[in-house]
């Protein structure tokens, strides 16, 4: 079993991807699981974002990735990417990671996630070139290849804007903590109310559990959306509970 997480302050982490190896007389494929670490009771983890408990035991390893700027990726490195695919059929990129060096081939591939057009890349750089759309990272895989595109703001988010500062280049953008306005709805909302910029009511959730209570401060329709770049597809208009709490599931 190895689960792969990301830190972040706001939600703890975020498993980015779960391959669970089962014995197989079970004869169970592999499973990959992606959301909100809750809490770790003992011996098991409580994933949020898909309500699941998993048994954590002495073959469990975790692995912590961090982000990385776009300037970093290189020919021969092994990346993981969640992408979006979008109307155009290309895969926008939304979150870009370099392995070490020692988990090079690790779930190699190219999956969906929880939706079949939301998809997951674990593959080796073999170039980066400049596109219209912004830079495109080709990856190739077993049996496979795949043009993965990193939009404008993924490079902001990340940071670029610091690091051509780092380097004394003059250079016009937003520095990664103001690129959190476009890059965070959390942030943008916590920004707005304490600089009494006017905004719709709204609750942060991490946990099913708090998306639940939330909502009964709420009439229908409600407006659920992912706080993170989801390439204008985190946004969700729900007509009933039930329909809300899924999304946000």
């Amino acid at each position: 079993m190895r689960i792969f997480a990301k830190i972040n302050p706001l939600l703890i982490a975020l498993v980015i991807g779960f391959l669970g190896t089962f014995p197989a007389a079970a004869q169970q494929a592999d499973l990959r699981l992606r959301g909100t670490i809750e809490k770790i009771n003992g011996k098991s983890l409580v994933l949020s974002g898909n309500a699941a408990t998993l048994s954590l035991d002495s073959g469990t390893a975790v692995f912590v990735t961090q982000p990385s700027s776009l300037s970093a990726i290189k020919p021969g490195d092994f990346v993981a990417s969640a992408a979006i695919k979008e109307a155009d059929g290309k895969l926008h990129s939304k979150d870009l990671r370099i392995f070490p060096e020692a988990l090079r081939g690790l779930g190699e591939g190219q999956r969906p996630m929880e939706t079949p057009d939301k998809i997951m890349t674990n593959a080796s750089v073999s170039e980066v070139v400049a596109a219209p759309e912004g830079q495109v990272v080709k990856v190739k895989y077993q049996n496979g290849t795949a043009e993965l595109i990193v939009g404008p703001e993924v490079p902001l988010a990340l940071g670029l804007v610091d690091e051509l500062q780092k380097l004394k280049l003059r250079v016009f953008g937003p520095t990664q903590a103001a690129a959190q306005l476009e890059s965070s709805k959390a942030f943008a909302k916590a920004f707005m109310q304490r600089h009494g910029i006017p905004t719709a009511e709204h609750a942060l959730c991490v946990t099913l559990d708090e998306v639940r209570e939330e909502l009964n401060r709420f009439t229908m329709p409600v407006v659920v959306k992912a706080s993170g770049l989801a390439a204008g597809k985190g946004v969700v208009i729900c007509e009933s509970r039930l329909e809300a709490e899924r999304t946000a599931a």
